[in-house]
């Protein structure tokens, strides 16, 4: 899991051929000075952020009907591919946060400093965390939670999923100015972590068993991400989509650098250095790299030896980019925008789709990286006018409308929640949240 996808949307991490999810939300900490890594503490110390079933409330109401008209009216919409089952209104303020993970779905809002787990089976919560007023960041496997808590106090708690139940407890002691923290699940149920240390950023490995420490190296870079390759290999480096195309960091004439880390020891598998000068960011969980300079985006595809293959380049500007089924889908300019579908072996060009001008197509602040994953080879995405299931191969789609009232932005979805399993969809608007049992199907 990594900081900085454009958010609030998170990127995912992969597990084996285990289902795993990322996830980067509330990122900063207060203070000033450095981290030190004791070993791990009894699992009591991390009891008191646990909020129990029996003291939490779901932010949803089931339904319908709905009291509010226009959680009504979203619903009623919904009916296009599923059977609504929760919802709750507010007023213009994007007061709910929604993120799936494979059965269930976490809510947190913006008066309310616990996470909540919510049961996919009936919404009801299963158990909270109570985050830090510095802030929080967490990862997910199947079966286990990580919470990191950020600030003066800094720790990593492993949690059972079923209850939130602490496995271990790892302190991560002292004071840091604004803290980006990266993570990546492990085989083991364990977690690789990269935060700031004395004499700069470190990665380590805790161990999924007890949470011990079992290796630990300097990071590549200030901020690193860091992306599972496979089992046993782990790419360290490249910054996050917003720092890639600051102009300031564009700029700079270093070139920057990839490594590929061993799980087993953390050594370094091997290295690969940007030939241009300027900034990498890597593109989802992938070995696709863009590197970025003022003039141009070049991609770069690496292979598991670090040999690197150029599959195209683009005129500089902001691209966002996703690579899904073996298609990197990117949103860029031509000049007119499209998105575009091209081979990620390749590079070449399968389809491109225009997108419409007027009215506005995607909502304020929309990240493509964040659109979610369907079966099928089908990719999630919310306009302002409907939820769109794109084909990822053909780059052909399917529209179910959204409803609208005149107000812009009033049914915008800014947040969908799609649950591994399929079983559940959440689409979050401007004004309200509904839960619809069911997905749509292109």
């Amino acid at each position: 899991m990594n900081e900085g996808d454009r958010q609030p949307q998170p990127r995912l991490s992969r597990t084996g051929q285990a289902w795993a999810v990322g996830l980067a939300l509330a990122m900063l900490a207060a203070g000033a000075g450095l981290l030190f890594w004791p070993r791990p503490s009894p699992t009591n110390e991390c009891a008191n952020s646990l909020v129990v079933r029996d003291q939490l409330r779901s932010p949803f109401q089931p339904g319908p009907p709905f009291t509010d008209p226009k959680v009504g009216r979203l619903a009623e919409a919904l009916n296009a591919f599923g059977t609504p089952i929760a919802g709750v209104g507010y007023d213009y303020d994007r007061w709910l946060n929604l993120v799936a993970l494979q059965h269930d779905l976490v809510a947190w809002t913006k008066r309310n400093s616990t996470w909540t787990l919510l049961d996919g089976t009936d919404l009801q919560p299963r158990w909270g965390a109570r985050a830090p007023k510095a802030g929080m960041t967490w990862d997910a496997s199947t079966n286990r939670f990580f919470e990191v808590g950020l600030g003066k106090h800094t720790r990593v708690v492993a949690r059972q999923m079923t209850n939130g139940k602490a496995i271990w407890c790892t302190p991560i002691s002292g004071r840091a100015k604004s803290i980006q923290v990266a993570t990546a699940v492990t085989p083991d149920n364990g977690l690789v972590i990269a935060a700031p240390s004395e004499g700069g950023y470190q990665i380590r490995r805790l161990s999924g068993r007890d949470g011990k420490s079992l290796w630990r190296v300097p990071a590549p870079d200030a901020l690193p991400r860091l992306t599972s390759l496979s089992d046993d290999l782990l790419l360290a480096g490249g910054m996050s989509f917003g720092e890639a195309f600051d102009a300031g960091n564009q700029a700079q004439a270093a070139h920057p650098s990839v490594r590929a880390i061993k799980l087993a020891d953390g050594a370094t598998a091997w290295q690969w250095p940007s030939p241009h000068p300027g900034t990498l960011t890597v593109v989802g969980d992938t070995a696709i790299l863009a590197s970025i300079n003022p003039k141009q985006i070049r991609y770069y595809r690496l292979d598991a030896q670090g040999n690197a293959k150029m599959l195209f380049a683009l005129p500089s500007q902001d691209v966002q980019a996703t690579v899904r089924s073996g298609v990197l889908i990117t949103r860029e300019h031509l000049p007119v925008e499209h998105l575009v579908g091209r081979d990620a072996l390749s590079g070449k060009l399968l389809w491109q789709r225009p997108i419409p001008r007027q009215p506005q197509y995607f909502p304020y602040g929309y990240d493509l990286a964040g659109a979610p994953s369907m079966a099928g080879g089908k990719l999630l995405l919310g306009t302002t006018e409907a939820l769109v299931v794109l084909d990822i191969s053909t780059g052909q789609s399917k529209r179910f409308a959204l409803p609208t009232d005149g107000i812009n932005t009033t049914f915008w979805p800014y947040q969908l929640a799609f649950t591994g399993d399929g079983r559940l969809t959440g689409v979050v608007t401007n004004t309200g949240a509904v839960v619809v049992k069911g997905h749509p199907v292109g």
